[in-house]
């Protein structure tokens, strides 16, 4: 399978101490799974080498880390395994897996690598293709799944979604009936679930389903974006000819341009020493 390096948010401490004999660095994010199946990232440490890899403890940043920083700290991270290995070139390497498939196209996590001359942390922001994401869009370009902006996290009981809430109104007399709609949206649900779930056969994309959505439905998206969808709104369902007025290419191209749109704000440079408290 083909590695997709994929782009960092930002890194917020280095090692801390001015005394450090070995201050590590973490690397990007190498992705080797797509959308659907259980997670497998690389995440490299970088000037590591001669480091014993049973120095080093990686793990989730606490609550109150990640409270400081400002992003959410959903339930799904909990799953997140991390081991360190020695790569071949003699740096150390983390191994980021689940054991459960990735249902969500988007995971925002902040990791905390601790070893014994100094502490480390810095936020991944993930996009996680599909398998024929890619293949099916006609561009040359690399694209991107749907971002998903962070959500409150949900109680383990919430983790599985309901059936779609899909309904269409009985026909007039005229023999017209109304169209189809979705909703209430609630918190776990994500336009991407949505277009899926809808989506009328197999002759258009989910991305041209995600746009034609969005089109009947402006005022139930935060600032135009997809990404960013309402909750409590009862969303009105295209048909086939709608969804078709966009081809693959182009409805490809638009929600990259809308996820980008999106993940800009996320880069900023935090000062290493507001980020975390000092270590007793």
């Amino acid at each position: 399978m083909k590695v997709r390096k994929l782009a960092v948010a930002l890194a917020l401490a280095g090692g801390l101490g001015s005394g450090v004999a070995q201050a590590l660095g973490l690397g990007e994010i190498e992705l080797q799974s797509y959308l659907n199946e259980p997670l497998e990232a690389d995440i490299g440490l970088t000037r590591s080498g001669g480091v014993s890899p049973s120095d080093v403890f990686v793990n989730l940043a606490s609550e109150g880390a990640y409270r400081q920083v400002g992003i959410d700290r959903s339930y799904f991270l909990n799953k997140l395994k991390f081991d360190v290995t020695t790569a071949a070139d003699g740096n150390l390497v983390v191994n980021v897996s689940t054991t459960e498939p990735v249902r969500e196209p988007y995971l925002n996590f902040l990791l905390e690598v601790t070893w014994p001359s100094g502490r480390l942390m810095r936020e991944y922001a993930v996009l996680i293709d599909p398998p024929v994401y890619a293949e099916d869009s006609g561009l040359t370009q690399q694209v991107q799944a749907p971002v998903v902006a962070p959500t409150p996290a949900p109680a383990p009981r919430q983790t599985v979604s309901a059936a779609p809430r899909v309904e269409a109104a009985p026909a007039s007399s005229s023999g017209t009936g109304s169209p189809a709609t979705f909703g209430p949206t609630g918190p776990a649900d994500t336009l991407w679930a949505i277009a899926s779930a809808v989506n009328p056969n197999n002759s258009v994309s989910n991305q041209q389903v995600m746009l034609a959505i969005q089109d009947l439905n402006p005022e139930a998206f935060i600032g135009g974006n997809i990404n960013r969808l309402k909750r409590g709104q009862v969303l009105r369902i295209p048909t086939l000819e709608q969804v078709q007025q966009r081809s693959r290419a182009q409805a490809t191209q638009e929600v990259s341009l809308q996820n980008e749109a999106l993940a800009a704000p996320v880069a900023r440079t935090v000062d290493a020493r507001e980020e975390t408290p000092e270590v007793a």
